[in-house]
């Protein structure tokens, strides 16, 4: 029997490497819609001030991602939630309401 030890390495890495590649990738595409809608709800006058978000386009070379193929039971496991505000911690609050 031959040692497969450095075979089977050479493919946990690879298949690690895929992971946090495309994990990146739908984190920093997540992060750009976020800041996006952020600047959106910015009051018209300070929207031209705010900074230009940036994306990273691979469509030039799509062999740099992996197949997306491979991760499509992670894109149905994060799911965005959206929530009432309740109390902001960084707003002022009139003491009168405190209990």
């Amino acid at each position: 029997a031959t040692d497969a030890r450095y075979l089977t390495n050479l493919d946990s890495i690879e298949t690690y490497t895929d992971d946090a590649i495309f994990l990146s990738k739908l984190l920093g595409d997540d992060l750009r819609v976020y800041a996006n809608k952020l600047k959106g709800e910015l009051p018209p006058r300070l929207r031209a001030k705010a900074p230009i978000i940036t994306s990273a386009d691979f469509t030039k070379d799509a062999s740099l991602l992996p197949d997306p193929e491979k991760y499509e039971h992670w894109q149905t496991m994060f799911v965005s939630i959206s929530k009432n505000e309740g109390v902001n911690f960084w707003k002022a609050q009139d003491p009168s309401d405190a209990v």
